[in-house]
């Protein structure tokens, strides 16, 4: 559909993102927090992946994803289907 196409590309990335970056966590190049907060920041992020529906398996698949590839995402609409429609 030529009005949720970038939309749906839009969350894509950003789900692929998040779980990027949820997979990275613990970091310790902070150290204004302890050890105890960084892993509450981990299980945190994971928590809210797994309230969104993705499990640990595919947060780390996701995550290999965006770290084995060079992604370009480009949210385009499809300009003469979006007039006729």
């Amino acid at each position: 559909n030529e009005r949720v196409g970038p939309t749906a590309v839009m969350e894509a990335a950003t789900l692929l993102l998040e779980a990027a970056h949820c997979e990275a966590l613990p970091r310790r190049e902070d150290n204004s927090m302890t050890l105890d907060q960084h892993l509450k920041e981990a299980q945190d992020c994971r928590q809210e992946l797994r309230n969104k529906g993705i499990d640990d398996v595919h947060r780390k698949w996701l995550a290999r994803l965006v770290a084995t590839r060079r992604l370009i995402v480009v949210p385009t609409a499809n300009a003469l289907g979006y007039y006729r429609n």
